[in-house]
């Protein structure tokens, strides 16, 4: 039975707290991040009854939804479904028009290597049984 991706976000959505309650959503390799304004908006119980969820960590200030392989597809949803936006908001743009410092662009340079392989990562470990 193939998921719904969809419904899979709206329940996510609805368990911490609505868009309103998100301050970053991200992913590595299983499991779907998402930083939180008020952790006690979150009803892990409910979470962990969500087809296809396979485990849920809270930390202070962000919850971690262990879903396995299907993440891409569900994180991709769940940025349509909860209308987030990376882009910074109006309120922000001065600091557009700011230079960053060395810090600060390795530490972006560091955060696209691990995105770029995160999905590789996988096929390197099966690669490594082969060796």
């Amino acid at each position: 039975m193939a998921l719904d991706y969809e419904k899979m976000s709206k329940q996510i959505l609805q368990n911490i707290g609505q868009a309103e309650n998100l301050t970053t959503v991200n992913h590595c390799a299983t499991r779907l991040r998402l930083g939180v304004k008020d952790i006690n908006k979150i009803n892990k119980s409910e979470l962990s009854r969500i087809d296809g969820v396979l485990g849920v960590e809270v930390m202070p200030d962000q919850i971690q939804i262990i879903v396995g392989q299907i993440i891409e597809d569900l994180y991709h949803s769940f940025k349509q479904v909860s209308e987030f936006s990376d882009t910074p908001s109006m309120g922000s743009a001065k600091s557009l028009g700011k230079k960053k410092n060395i810090g600060t662009l390795f530490i972006d340079f560091l955060e696209l290597v691990a995105k770029i392989m995160a999905p590789v990562i996988p096929a390197l470990i099966c690669a490594g049984f082969f060796h």
